[in-house]
């Protein structure tokens, strides 16, 4: 079975056509996880083993990816998995509930996969903009059943929620089911009902962890540290209610017979977030947090599993270099697809270094997908990673080792919270490192006037603690190159006006009020009888 596999995975990696039938495609993302808060890469306590047994046996029958990037917050990092395009190419900015962040013209990977005669399921948090209709899951390839909240943060009880094209409840009749639970028994549900003769894809996004830190109605204080390592409670509490999800949608996949040519990947959209005195993320070993450019924003735990695993490569780990952008040309190479490029029917014009304004999209062009096919790599068992690798505008890698960090995010993107530069250790305890805007390296925050850019070895320093920007000016200046030219091809979504379709904002706001019963934020464009 082994070998079969390996040569159905290699001719599907090599661009042959499919010798069996697409795998069962599942993509699950969780939210503000740290490295450190499971069993999978982190804590090995005891309490922790036992809160994320279920994802920790899946990495076990996997395959972990030690170096796997997404962007630093939220919704950039959403936006590229379905894109496939890297912030530059949206932006960094988080979406809000009706802004267009995707570009209409633009395939997601679920349309990709669809029409690969994929039957596609949205459960969970969207934060990827909303403007019109036709920015809504079940108008892009989720056919299959999408519920999920349109905004960023809320009540993980309280927050209403969209089912397809209309609010799932209105205010009156809503039970206000914890996030998790509604969205892990409709992904179990999903499996349940799916033929599986059609190949199904599921994009699983809780709102775990994310604050608040809404506790799910059966837990108790699962206790402190202990044993080797330190996990806030209040988060593992929560992420012990992922992991029984995950238990139950394995099983259901099991179940179902469908698991055997499943493949499944687990992810987070950022790393923790620390919280001065009340815990939060850990992200033990790794430098700073969430809303930073150091590693532990942006290098999140991430494995695959399920039986399109190769065997012999079961309980590996694979030390290359990959980004979140790189599963959308994976899935659709595994899928059959031809288009995975999604290129635009016009190209771009050539860039300008003299005129950094010029626009090389205008109205007819946009970017390619920026992601690669990493399947090859991953069944091969091979570290590989690009020559250059974009992760914001202010850091990015150089062959999986070289890292530049040139300043910290821009602070009108996320004022609110503004990054650290320090550490966590294993038990918790934070270690201050230098503050923002000072003489040190990487740390420009509110003053943008004077970049010192840091640049570490990540091989032999993962933590982001010894600059060596003075020691190899070469490749400093090679990639402060590198990003410079990188800008030249940023682009914004500029969805035409007849894919949005009318914008009534006030007709709009009166429709999802009257649907809902209650206050409810919708899309404004393309919203029945608003014209």
């Amino acid at each position: 079975m082994a070998t079969a596999l390996r040569v159905f995975l290699a001719a599907v990696s090599a661009g042959a056509v499919q010798a069996g039938p697409a795998p069962h495609l599942v993509f699950i993302l969780a939210d503000d996880l740290g490295w450190h808060d499971t069993s999978v890469f982190g804590d090995q306590s005891p309490e922790t083993r036992a809160a994320t047994h279920n994802m920790t046996a899946l990495a076990d029958e996997g395959v972990r990816l030690s170096h796997h990037y997404v962007h630093w917050h939220c919704s950039p990092t959403r936006r590229t998995f379905l894109s496939g395009r890297t912030p530059l190419h949206h932006g960094e900015a988080l979406s809000d509930t009706a802004t267009d962040d995707l570009d209409l013209r633009w395939r997601w990977v679920s349309e990709v996969l669809a029409d690969e005669g994929y039957v596609g399921h949205w459960y969970g948090k969207g934060h990827t903009g909303f403007m019109s209709m036709e920015h809504l899951p079940a108008n892009r390839g989720f056919d299959g059943g999408s519920v999920l909240f349109l905004g960023g943060s809320g009540s993980y009880y309280n927050m209403p929620r969209m089912n397809g094209t209309a609010p799932l409840f209105t205010e009156a009749t809503d039970p206000h089911t914890y996030s998790t639970d509604l969205f892990g028994s409709l992904a179990v549900a999903a499996v349940e009902a799916h033929d599986a003769a059609r190949p199904m894809f599921m994009y699983l996004p809780w709102q775990a962890v994310h604050g608040p830190y809404d506790l799910p109605p059966h837990a108790c204080s699962l206790g402190g540290g202990g044993g080797n390592g330190f996990v806030d409670p209040q988060i593992r509490a929560m992420i012990a209610d992922v992991d029984r999800w995950v238990g139950a949608l394995v099983a259901a996949l099991k179940k179902k017979e469908m698991y055997d040519n499943t493949l499944i990947v687990w992810t987070s959209d950022n790393g923790g977030m620390w919280k001065p005195k009340t815990g939060g993320g850990n992200n033990f070993p790794l430098r700073g947090e969430k809303h930073t450019n150091w590693q532990g924003g942006m290098r999140t735990q991430t494995f695959v599993s399920g039986g399109v695993v190769p065997a012999g490569l079961r309980g590996t780990t694979n030390d290359g270099t990959y980004h979140v952008s790189d599963w959308y040309p994976t899935f659709c190479k595994l899928a059959g697809g031809k288009r995975c490029d999604d290129a635009a029917p016009v190209p771009p014009l050539p860039v300008d270094p003299t005129d950094p304004s010029k626009d090389i999209y205008g109205k007819h062009s946009w970017p390619s997908v920026d992601g690669r096919d990493i399947w090859g790599a991953l069944t091969a068992g091979a570290a590989s990673a690009p020559a250059y690798q974009w992760l914001s505008s202010e850091s990015a890698i150089k062959d999986g080792r070289w890292k530049i960090v040139l300043a910290q995010p821009d602070p009108s993107l996320e004022a609110a919270f503004p990054p650290v530069a320090g550490w966590r250790k294993a038990d918790g305890e934070w270690i201050e490192g230098p503050g923002l805007d000072t003489a040190g390296c990487g740390l420009a925050f509110q003053n943008r006037t004077r970049f010192a850019p840091c640049l570490f070895d990540l091989h032999a320093d993962p933590r982001e603690k010894h600059d060596l920007s003075a020691a190899r000016p070469d490749l400093v200046a090679d990639l402060w190159g590198r990003l410079n030219a990188t800008r030249l091809t940023r682009f914004a979504a500029r969805s035409p006006a007849a894919l949005l379709g009318p914008c009534n904002e006030a007709c709009a706001r009166k429709h999802w009020r009257r649907a809902y019963q209650g206050e409810f934020e919708g899309p404004i464009c393309g919203v029945p009888g608003c014209v």
